[in-house]
């Protein structure tokens, strides 16, 4: 165990009535995301500007998560997701 937390984690998903319909849920035991980390590898790997990352707001970090070619991650490794061939 590592932080206190068992070996397994665990997931949950549900759903939310909307206005427009419903909304998916996801939640984990995860740490999060550190907003400030995904800025970084932004900026490193040349999303964002550094005037840009000073103005973003939670979302508009969040959906950098969503670019083409964007991650976090410097180095990969076998193992490391990297969706279909």
């Amino acid at each position: 165990m590592t932080a206190g937390k068992a070996r397994q984690g665990s997931l949950r998903l549900s759903f939310q009535e909307a206005d427009t319909g419903y909304k998916l849920i996801v939640e984990d035991d995860g740490q999060g995301l550190s907003t400030e980390r995904i800025k970084e590898a932004a900026l490193k790997k040349g999303f964002i500007t550094p005037e840009k990352a000073q103005t973003m707001d939670t979302k508009q970090v969040f959906s950098l998560l969503f670019q083409p070619g964007f991650s976090t991650i410097e180095t990969a490794t076998k193992d490391a997701g990297r969706g279909w061939a």
